[in-house]
């Protein structure tokens, strides 16, 4: 009987490092994707700025010319 239980906990001892290792791994899948999703933002934010302070200098050499 006692090798039977042993055997079982030592089952769920696997399994609850199973378990463990997926939490893990789905978390670190979330931050990749996250971390891909801000380089992005932050790459067409720049491209935003960049065109604003195009179409404002534009404006400003019509103004002055």
């Amino acid at each position: 009987m006692l090798p039977l239980l042993v055997l079982v906990l030592l089952l769920a001892a696997w399994q609850a490092v199973v378990q463990f290792r997926r939490v893990i791994e789905a978390a670190a899948a979330e931050a990749r994707t996250q971390r891909f999703a801000f380089e992005v933002i932050a790459r067409d934010a720049g491209h935003h700025v960049a065109d604003l302070r195009q179409a404002l200098l534009d404006d400003l050499r019509l103004a002055s010319g």
